[in-house]
């Protein structure tokens, strides 16, 4: 007896659609219109053979970086909003102290 509803990190999901287990969900996302509503990064974890089989039940990433903005604006750096800027306003911060 396999459960009704169950909870997995986007990716896992990938998997068990691959197998043929999971329940096509395009009924759903049709009728409410969930993939126009859904940011589209995330589709490439709900949808599998054009046939979407999970929703996300909230959106974050795994992988959060913290920034202090006191020490940013006492250094006279605007916080970063690229990869790139990160480096560069660390090598920033490093070359004044801050560590």
């Amino acid at each position: 007896n396999p459960p009704a509803v169950m909870q997995f990190l986007g990716f896992e999901g990938l998997g068990w659609a691959k197998e043929g287990v999971l329940r096509s969900l395009n009924d759903l996302y049709a009728k409410n219109s969930w993939k126009a509503a859904l940011p589209p990064v995330m589709l490439q974890f709900l949808e599998q053979d054009d046939s979407f089989f999970s929703t996300p039940i909230n959106m974050h990433r795994q992988n959060w970086v913290w920034a202090n903005k006191a020490v940013f604006d006492k250094a006279g750096i605007a916080i970063p909003t690229s990869w790139d800027e990160l480096i560069a306003s660390a090598e920033k911060l490093k070359a004044i102290g801050v560590t």
